[in-house]
């Protein structure tokens, strides 16, 4: 019954694409703001992983555990190119 009861906000492509900004997203049954730029790129589990150069795997985990931040576009999972970024600094630091 829990299953039907958590919500969480899915945006189209088209509707990305004419520049709506996210206002609430469900991560990991937390919600967050997040607001997309348009300079922002979108990297899909694939793109991300090769971006950060770890396995696909190793990027659902970062994921669930909140390391990195994702959003969904109807049921594809994916990532803003500047949380990778942030991601990858903070390893550095």
């Amino acid at each position: 019954m829990s299953f039907w009861r958590k919500s969480r906000l899915t945006l189209t492509p088209f509707a990305y694409h004419k520049g709506i900004q996210l206002k609430q997203l469900e991560h990991n049954n937390l919600t967050t703001n997040v607001s997309i730029s348009d300079s922002d790129e979108v990297f899909t589990r694939n793109e991300a992983a090769a971006f950060l150069k770890i396995s696909i795997r190793y990027l659902a985990t970062l994921t669930k555990v909140g390391d990195i931040r994702s959003f969904l576009i109807g049921t594809r999972r994916m990532y803003l190119r500047s949380e990778l970024i942030r991601y990858a600094r903070a390893l550095m630091d």
